[in-house]
């Protein structure tokens, strides 16, 4: 295994258009660019993690997703309802100045969009239909699968950094209008996206 495949494998599933990269580039734009990575770092860890057990097979796992799909997609949307009314609400905007992140703020950035992804039945979903046509690890050895996932966790890690620093980047180059507009926006869709992750439970 070269890794390259695997890396631009997590790279593309990070890429995909989704609420993460919204809080990603909230959290860069309203707190600076640590706040940024923190998140992309548990979103990344997620999907490793996910990367690793659907590597070990992925039988148990779709079952479980399918099982746990209303409660995953209530806890998520939940989820998103506070931080996206949170990021609305928020005294600081995307003009100021960032500030500071204590380790203790940052740890909550990484855990909970850990916890978001984790809680999203579509990763679990995705991942599992990506090692479906592959062996497990029981034909091609353990040390396959965490190799697989530690490669997946740094193609989805690039991707957040690429992000973050886009954002941070931004403050510089698009005027203050811009600015507030687009931290609003995203906040409004995050709002938005925990809403109908609600509501569809009880469709």
């Amino acid at each position: 295994m070269t890794g390259l495949r695997e890396i631009l494998l997590g790279f593309a599933i990070a890429a995909a258009p989704g609420p993460m990269g919204l809080l990603c580039l909230d959290r860069s734009l309203r707190r600076g660019i640590h706040s940024g990575l923190a998140t992309g770092l548990g979103t990344a860890a997620a999907d490793g993690l996910y990367a690793l057990l659907g590597s070990l097979g992925t039988a148990g796992l779709t079952r479980q997703a399918a099982a746990l799909g209303d409660p995953l997609r209530l806890l998520g949307g939940g989820l998103l309802l506070y931080l996206g009314w949170k990021a609305l609400t928020s005294s600081s905007t995307a003009t100021d100045s960032p500030k500071d992140t204590s380790r203790g703020s940052l740890a909550g950035d990484a855990l909970s969009s850990f916890a978001l992804t984790v809680a999203n039945p579509i990763t679990i979903l995705s991942m599992g239909a990506l090692f479906a046509t592959t062996k497990p690890a029981e034909a091609r050895g353990l040390p396959y699968a965490l190799a697989f996932a530690g490669y997946l966790f740094l193609g989805s890690l690039a991707w957040w950094i690429l992000l973050s620093c886009s954002a941070h980047a931004s403050r510089r180059v698009l005027p203050s209008g811009a600015l507030r507009f687009l931290q609003k926006g995203t906040a409004a869709v995050l709002l938005g996206l925990g809403a109908w992750g609600c509501l569809s439970v009880l469709r």
